[in-house]
């Protein structure tokens, strides 16, 4: 009796022992898996954080060119304001100076 019952135990605890194994493969095929997960979650990462940088980079080189041409035409428009506004000066003084010859004539 006591030899079946340690027999009975013994392979109660080889089944037991075979079920851990199938539960410990498992699990550590799930390790193996998230770990490849992480490894590409981790380049995927990485990659967006360059891609990111590399638009960042651009952001910042379009906001200058766009203030370098921002400059550049307010300074033209400056400078053609000036240049009309010299141009309706000398009309003026060329009007009052026509206006005085006239008045003068009469």
């Amino acid at each position: 009796m006591q030899i079946k019952e340690s027999e009975d135990s013994y392979l109660q605890e080889v089944s037991q022992r075979k079920e851990i194994e199938k539960t410990l493969a498992r699990q550590r095929l799930q390790i193996d898996k998230m770990r490849r997960q992480q490894c590409t979650l981790s380049d995927e990462l990485q990659d967006s954080k360059k891609h990111n940088l590399m638009l960042e980079q651009r952001i910042t080189q379009i906001k200058s060119a766009a203030k370098d041409h921002i400059e550049e035409i307010t300074n033209y428009f400056i400078k053609q304001s000036c240049e009309e506004s010299k141009k309706r000066q000398k009309i003026k003084m060329d009007l009052l100076s026509t206006l005085q010859r006239v008045s003068a004539l009469y």
